[in-house]
């Protein structure tokens, strides 16, 4: 079973909006999801230990700056779409969505888009990196 992690709360367009110009909101946001995260793993692992028949894996939700300047994205905490809708994070009806979606994170202003989506889901499949995918990556733990 794949377990994703949280991802950096503090970067998403809609927590963006609603903590301002105040870089202690977004810090903290971050510092929670990262603390969320160091927590999870030693669970992981433990569910490894106590169910032998079972298989666990963390896998990061946060691809290296490096992963994401390689595959495109240039737009990094914005929407594609003008947001307003549900709670404010949804895309406003009958608006025209960003011509340039590959280089943007996110979709609306909580939901990544299928170019961010495509790339976490390759990193989770093919990594050798224990910080993307640990203790297998999801080729590896199909291979269980």
């Amino acid at each position: 079973m794949a377990i994703y992690g949280v991802g950096t709360l503090g970067l998403i367009p809609i927590t963006l909006a609603a903590c301002g110009n105040n870089a202690s909101c977004t810090a903290e946001l971050n510092r929670i999801s990262a603390l969320f995260n160091d927590k999870l793993k030693p669970v992981i692992q433990q569910l490894n230990t106590n169910l032998t028949d079972a298989k666990f894996t963390y896998l990061n939700p946060a691809p290296t700056e490096a992963d994401i300047a390689a595959s495109g994205f240039t737009i990094l905490g914005e929407p594609c779409c003008q947001i307003g809708g549900g709670s404010g994070e949804l895309c406003v009806r009958n608006s025209r969505p960003c011509n340039n979606r590959t280089q943007y994170i996110f979709w609306d202003g909580a939901h990544p888009t299928e170019a961010w989506n495509n790339l976490t889901a390759g990193i989770a499949f093919r990594s050798q990196s224990p910080s993307d995918a640990d203790p297998f990556n999801i080729q590896e733990l199909a291979q269980q």
